[in-house]
């Protein structure tokens, strides 16, 4: 009696659970396609790019100009060394060097602390940037499943840990892919004249990290 219990408990779970398949809609994104193809996503990698050169080139004028201070300072030092001046006169000097040389080293940890800031800034942004364009792929995804009735999206484009695909198969025939991106590039800039989309100013703001030394890219 028993045993017949358990079987006609098991099966009543079967036919609900393939009832309740039944009534659930799937539906499928390539998350990847919709990123990569998503007009905001070109615009903000381009505005990322002008960020890092000319951060870039900021740094590269800057290690430019210590280095030939650096070099100064070793000329200077090796004059000194040279020097047939008086006592009184190279103990002058020679507390000028250390001085300067200081000051040099100061500049350098300066230097490379800005760099480190840089790098940190451009990550931070590249974060924002990505978590923006995320939001309006999820809401876009959101307006579409609701409006089509679908239970829920998967992304068949993501994987697991090792590498492993969620989706093993689908056939296509409920992916919304092409009909989000559409409605995210609905309003893309015009491109009809062969231009580059241009950079997108609306990258939220990102705080430099809190160390020591002025802000990047400010000129002394």
């Amino acid at each position: 009696m028993k045993s017949l219990i358990l079987k006609a408990t098991a099966m009543a779970f079967l036919l609900l659970n393939v009832s309740l398949s039944a009534q659930q809609k799937f539906g499928t994104i390539d998350l990847k396609k919709v990123f990569d193809g998503y007009w905001r996503t070109k615009s903000y990698s381009e505005q990322l790019r002008i960020e890092a050169a000319e951060s870039s080139q900021e740094l590269e004028r800057r290690a430019a100009k210590l280095k030939a201070e650096f070099e100064e300072y070793r000329k200077s030092v090796q004059a000194l060394t040279d020097s047939k001046l008086p006592k009184d006169q190279l103990e002058r000097n020679q507390a000028k060097i250390v001085q300067r040389g200081d000051e040099l080293r100061e500049s350098e940890k300066e230097l490379n602390t800005r760099t480190q800031q840089a790098r940190e800034l451009l990550s931070q942004r590249q974060d924002n940037a990505k978590a923006n364009v995320m939001e309006d792929i999820r809401r876009t995804v959101s307006e579409k499943g609701k409006a089509s009735g679908y239970d829920m999206v998967f992304d068949v484009s993501g994987g697991t840990s090792n590498g492993a695909l969620l989706v093993i198969f689908h056939n296509g025939k409920y992916d919304l892919s092409d009909a989000v991106l559409a409605q995210l590039n609905a309003n893309a800039p015009d491109q009809s004249a062969g231009g580059k989309i241009k950079p997108d100013a609306k990258i939220e703001p990102a705080s430099a990290p809190k160390r020591p030394g002025s802000p990047v890219g400010k000129k002394p």
